[in-house]
């Protein structure tokens, strides 16, 4: 079989990643803060400190939940994934997993800039250069097993462009984006100089789940909403804004991808764009994928044969969570794959592997 690639897993940020902090920066770097487990936070009892701002604040209105810091009782508890794998303070342990669940390659996205963390254009870009630096030393230990998207201060495009250079001389395969990025749009044009440098330096634009917008967020109670809107969401909205603004038509050398939103939206969000603004079924389907060259990581329990209908079988990831424990995590990906047998062979193969290898430039 192909070798697999799991394109979507996680770091839980450590405390050492903030020792890159420019000096400059040092005295606001995130520090670990604990409540009592007795609150409405229940075990997410511990929680990053930056600028004022506390991050989870799982509970009310703009509240979130992330598995970062470690620090957190719920965290602490678990012993399905070691710790040092998990903040990537020990890679080998990771690597040590990955062959365990017949993984070849695994591509690793943020947990703390799941959510937006700060306005300030000068902390933001010394926190990405901060995680970029932490991340690139730790897998460069690991003889390519292990990847990592790279994250950009969006508040300045200078400092974007710097980083996306840095970045991929360490060897980042992607660029961390959510649905929007903060205020803006992923079609705003402010954003075209980010897509056409990542266009000339073959960095595909990698569309997560997560609270991208903060005032979106602020909308709803977390206890009674969840983040469905202002995270999960997100990224169809991007979908939606890339391809009726024809953004993909623009930088005719950029991949698009989406991961962690799951896939079966795919049929819904098509009939309502092709209903508004007309066309037949064929171009609203699995040829819009391949001309725009869009990404789409799926589930293993979602029905993928009719979603091949959509998306066609040359444009299917997955991507198992690892380091979460939420819904989206799936321990057993590449076997449970394998166990299909209502999905064809050649389409097992390429969104286990080959799929995203193109997709990540591996």
């Amino acid at each position: 079989m192909p070798e697999i690639v799991d394109a979507d897993t996680h770091i839980i940020e450590p405390p050492e990643m903030w020792a890159h902090l420019d000096e400059s920066l040092y005295s606001r770097r995130p520090v670990v803060v604990k409540v009592p487990n007795d609150t409405l936070y229940g075990n997410t009892n511990a929680m990053w400190l930056i600028d004022g701002q506390i991050f989870p604040r799982p509970g009310g209105k703009g509240g979130f939940r992330i598995a970062t810091p470690s620090a957190q009782e719920r965290q602490q508890l678990r012993t399905d994934v070691p710790l040092g794998s998990r903040e990537l303070t020990d890679p080998a342990v990771r690597v040590s997993d990955m062959d365990r669940d017949d993984v070849d390659f695994q591509i690793v996205y943020p947990t703390l800039f799941l959510i937006y963390v700060t306005a300030d254009p000068v902390l933001e870009a010394g926190l990405a250069r901060a995680y970029n630096k932490f991340l690139g030393e730790a897998c460069a230990a690991t003889n390519g097993r292990i990847r990592w998207v790279a994250v950009l201060p969006f508040g300045s495009i200078d400092a974007s462009i710097e980083e996306m250079h840095l970045a991929k001389e360490a060897g980042a395969s992607g660029l961390f984006f959510m649905g929007m990025a903060g205020e803006r749009s992923l079609a705003d044009p402010y954003l075209f100089p980010i897509y056409e440098e990542a266009s000339k330096l073959n960095m595909p634009i990698c569309i997560h789940i997560g609270s991208g917008n903060p005032a979106l967020n602020d909308v709803f109670d977390f206890q009674l909403s969840g983040v469905f809107l202002s995270s999960s969401s997100l990224p169809i909205v991007g979908f939606r804004d890339l391809v009726l603004n024809r953004i993909p038509d623009r930088f005719p050398d950029l991949r698009f991808g989406l991961l962690e939103a799951t896939a079966s939206w795919v049929p819904h969000c098509l009939y309502t764009m092709r209903r508004q603004f007309g066309g037949d079924a064929e171009g609203w389907g699995p040829r819009l994928f391949e001309e725009n060259r869009i990404f789409i990581a799926c589930e293993v329990e979602e029905d993928i044969p009719y979603l091949v209908n959509f998306i066609g079988e040359d444009h299917l990831m997955m991507g198992s969570d690892y380091a979460h424990t939420d819904p989206a995590r799936e321990a057993q990906m590449t076997a449970k794959m394998k166990e299909r047998t209502d999905v064809p062979q050649s389409t097992i193969d390429k969104a286990l592997g080959s799929n995203a290898r193109l997709f990540y430039g591996l």
